[in-house]
């Protein structure tokens, strides 16, 4: 399951345009795209990946050792802890700051945006246990089928991240 979600990871990354599910079918259509990699998308990607592993490193970087307790130190302190623990939103907003203002000025063209997103929250209601595909019924246990192991699987992941 690691492995088929890390790959879905990738294939977001590089802004290759997947329709098959399971693992060997997605691999199979991802290096027959291969040459449809956005490279704005995997720059960008890439860029935010070095700067989350550099903040990881500052995070057990001892920037001040002295002992003495001024007010500059434990201000720097209380920075240093605040850009360590917010460091996946700092990225996040400071990205999407960036392909804002590319977009908007008209710099690099070729971002994968993920369109209208409607406000406010959905609707409270019970998750589907069937749908209907292209006029066949499917119901909770064929959906339940083709998940499989998934059902133990994804909650123990959930749990070990």
């Amino acid at each position: 399951a690691a492995v088929l979600i890390a790959f879905g990871q990738v294939k977001d990354l590089t802004g290759i345009r997947v329709t098959k599910t399971g693992l060997i079918p997605q691999a199979i259509q991802s290096f027959k795209n291969i040459s449809t990699v956005n490279v704005a998308d995997l720059s960008l990607g890439l860029v935010c990946l070095v700067v989350l592993l550099a903040l990881r490193q500052l995070k057990t970087a001892d920037l001040f050792p002295d002992a003495k307790n001024s007010i500059l130190q434990m201000v720097g302190k209380k920075v240093h802890w605040l850009v360590c623990t917010a460091s996946n939103a700092i990225v996040v907003i400071a990205a999407s700051f960036f392909v804002f203002l590319t977009i908007q000025l008209d710099w690099i063209p070729g971002f994968t945006l993920v369109g209208h997103v409607d406000s406010g929250f959905p609707p409270v209601s019970l998750p589907p246990f069937g749908f209907t595909h292209n006029g066949t019924a499917v119901s909770f246990l064929d959906m339940a089928s083709d998940v499989q192991t998934g059902f133990i699987i994804l909650p123990l992941l959930g749990i070990l991240e």
